[in-house]
């Protein structure tokens, strides 16, 4: 496995960016509709094994037929990111995708695409790390993770401990019409994960070395940087950000090795004084911070979708009942949640309206399918 594969996975299972296989499965159960169609979701779609992916409009009710906005071609066999672009000039999806096949040991084959919502289609930036993603601030600045690869590791027999290469790590600002690009920041390690979005051109980074991971925010535009957590063991993932109490929320394991996982929440501005918000016997549980407030993450033992409220009362939702709910996104009103709904016989695209739980499902589709969101303009 590529080595940028291995660390970027556990870091990108819940920012929303991992792509899965809707094989042809049993009937999923029935579902109460929405009395309300959903926004339609842009997503990033593609046979696993192949070199195109199409960028595609669609409505999860099936209330009109899906939209393709553009087509993008590159490496066979690809992990396919991305992320969506308000603009003045209206919305864009942008791809992260490999255009060469993957050289042991390198990790920086990859570029950015910009799809816009009228259908033209752009190469803007390459040299991007692996199954890496852009992130956008809320001002709209584009951030990607670039990089060169340092020198393979000496081994030394005596200490029969692992080695990670220190790589030239830099994050980069990219004009999302002409891909001019100016680096904002650069460190060496193994990886700068570009975390979360925070309040203006702030977000926050997940920067991994050889003396510890540590959490730092980073202004897009000035290139200012404020150390937030860290040093800690390299065991955070899934981050997001709730905007109304201003915290960094993620998932940590308790210690290395343990089965155990706690999700917490980290103040952006003051005293950075971890809360733990729960606890529990499982690695995907997947939190994610909610437009309105409160969490919403997937239940250890796979019991599905459940719900942390302001004042600590956790609320099991479970709508598609026992299986894996991962949050992706929501409506900036708070209405409706982006999941994915998996279990050992089927994996679903779901619409959940948190009003009344009704839900719109997509399922039973053999090609990858990678969600950026609901398309922008909603609610």
């Amino acid at each position: 496995m590529n080595r940028w594969l291995r660390w970027a996975s556990p870091a990108l299972v819940l920012s929303g960016a991992l792509a899965w296989h809707l094989s042809s499965t049993p009937a999923l159960e029935a579902q109460p509709r929405p009395r309300a169609h959903p926004p339609a979701v842009v997503t990033l779609e593609g046979p696993g094994d192949g070199g195109q992916t199409e960028v595609l409009l669609r409505w999860l009710d099936g209330a009109s037929p899906p939209r393709v906005l553009g087509r993008i071609t590159h490496a066979e066999g690809s992990a396919r990111r991305g992320a969506l672009l308000r603009g003045e000039d209206g919305w864009s999806a942008l791809a992260v995708v490999a255009m060469e096949d993957p050289v042991r040991g390198e990790g920086y084959r990859s570029a950015l695409w910009r799809v816009t919502a009228q259908g033209r289609v752009a190469r803007l930036a390459d040299g991007l790390v692996d199954a890496s993603n852009a992130l956008v601030t809320e001002r709209g600045a584009v951030l990607v993770q670039r990089g060169e690869a340092g020198p393979e590791p000496v081994l030394d027999p005596a200490r029969r401990a692992l080695v990670e290469r220190e790589d030239r790590l830099q994050l980069d600002r990219v004009d999302p019409v002409s891909g001019a690009r100016v680096t904002v920041w650069s460190g060496r390690g193994q990886l700068a994960f570009l975390a979360a979005a925070l309040r203006g051109d702030e977000l926050a980074v997940y920067h991994v070395t050889s003396a510890g991971a540590y959490v730092f925010v980073l202004d897009a535009r000035s290139g200012a940087v404020r150390p937030l957590l860290g040093p800690a063991p390299a065991l955070a993932r899934d981050f997001s950000f709730d905007a109304t109490r201003d915290e960094l929320v993620f998932a940590r394991a308790e210690a290395p090795g343990s089965a155990r996982y706690e999700v917490l929440a980290v103040p952006v501005h003051g005293a950075a004084t971890p809360r733990v918000l729960y606890t529990g016997a499982s690695d995907h549980l997947m939190p994610r911070a909610l437009p309105r407030g409160g969490v919403a993450l997937s239940l250890p033992g796979d019991e599905g979708l459940a719900l942390r409220g302001a004042s600590g009362d956790l609320a099991r939702l479970a709508p598609l009942g026992a299986g894996s709910d991962c949050p992706l996104a929501a409506t900036r009103d708070g209405r409706w949640l982006l999941l994915r709904h998996s279990t050992t016989q089927r994996e679903a695209l779901v619409a959940l309206d948190l009003t009344d739980l009704s839900a719109a499902v997509y399922g039973d589709h053999g090609a990858l399918v990678e969600p950026l969101g609901f398309a922008p303009g909603s609610p």
